[in-house]
């Protein structure tokens, strides 16, 4: 359960970070979320042309630490699966 609260929280802050600080324009809450699920778990390639230098840097940091948090909470379930 704290492996999925992690992840929400990972997604969370990278979503408020990009909305803040990631965009050349304004752009929603939802937006934001958006790209930073599916950076997370690579489900789509977007174009980062509306994104500032520190909003690509942000997507990096999303792309190399997302797999490795989905993978914590995929160690957890099964840790608490096999008792």
């Amino acid at each position: 359960m704290r492996a999925c609260v992690a992840l929400v929280c990972f997604w969370l802050s990278g979503a408020l970070l990009l909305q803040n600080w990631g965009f050349v324009e304004s752009h929603s809450f939802t937006d934001a979320w958006t790209i930073a699920v599916s950076a997370t778990v690579y489900l789509v390639d977007f174009e980062t042309e509306e994104l500032t230098i520190q909003g690509r840097n942000m997507l990096a940091g999303l792309r190399l630490l997302g797999p490795v948090a989905c993978l914590l909470v995929a160690l957890a379930l099964r840790g608490r699966v096999k008792r």
